[in-house]
């Protein structure tokens, strides 16, 4: 009877094994068929008391998981999701409880030179803070935690593993509920290239305006001597 009603005889025969050896078993997943010979997920918890031959004889009861099986199907398909989003995200993403990362994704090491986010996780969140940007990254965040409105993205410089190499980000940052806990969230983009061809295009514009400045003194000390020769000229 009992290979009749599981969908898989091998299930059967591992199952009646197990309540031989232990005399019960309790809460094993496996699958049932029904009259109409749809299969549905069920847990199985069984008892001994004797034996019927090659079966044991005993009492037991069968839930069916088929919507627990349904529920726990979307979550994965959700968390797979989430992990391609936040694992292929342009954005260097972060949450910090405490002062302390509790969770970085790939980005985030690499963009300050970690080989893993594991080695992020657990730090403080202000040990990546540049300095001389500290006081101004805190103040905000302290404005923040007061919901205190403020400009939803501002720019900072943030230093890298080995403690040299400046990284110019971009921080869009909030708060939001962690594992039960209060957290921030917060997203960098990485501006260092642009800040760098600012930079360079200030100092190329700094350049421009002294070679004009240069040319303009020369033509008017060429000016000044072409003038003098000429009117020395016209004196004699």
């Amino acid at each position: 009877r009992s290979c009749l009603i599981l969908a898989d005889p091998g299930c059967a025969d591992a199952i009646r094994e197990l309540v031989f050896r232990d005399g019960a078993v309790q809460d094993v997943e496996t699958s049932f068929r029904r009259m109409d010979e749809t299969v549905i997920p069920v847990s199985l918890s069984f008892a001994s008391y004797g034996r019927q031959g090659k079966w044991p004889a005993g009492e037991g009861f069968v839930l069916d998981i088929g919507e627990r099986k349904q529920r726990e199907k979307s979550l994965q398909e959700t968390a797979e999701v989430y992990h391609t989003v936040v694992e292929n995200s342009l954005a260097a993403i972060s949450i910090h409880q405490d002062g302390r990362n509790v969770f970085v994704n790939r980005r985030y090491a690499e963009m300050l030179g970690f080989d893993s986010p594991a080695q992020c996780t657990g730090r403080p969140f202000w040990a990546s803070v540049h300095p001389d940007d500290l006081s101004m990254v805190r103040d905000r965040g302290l404005l923040r935690e007061r919901q205190q409105i403020l400009p939803a993205q501002y720019v900072f410089r943030q230093m890298k593993k080995d403690g040299k190499t400046e990284v110019w980000v971009q921080i869009r940052a909030t708060h939001a509920m962690y594992m039960g806990k209060p957290a921030a969230v917060t997203n960098f983009i990485d501006i260092t290239q642009s800040k760098m061809a600012e930079e360079e295009i200030r100092n190329l514009s700094k350049r421009l305006v002294k070679v004009r400045e240069d040319e303009r003194k020369k033509l008017a000390a060429d000016l000044h001597d072409q003038m003098g020769q000429t009117l020395t000229a016209m004196h004699f």
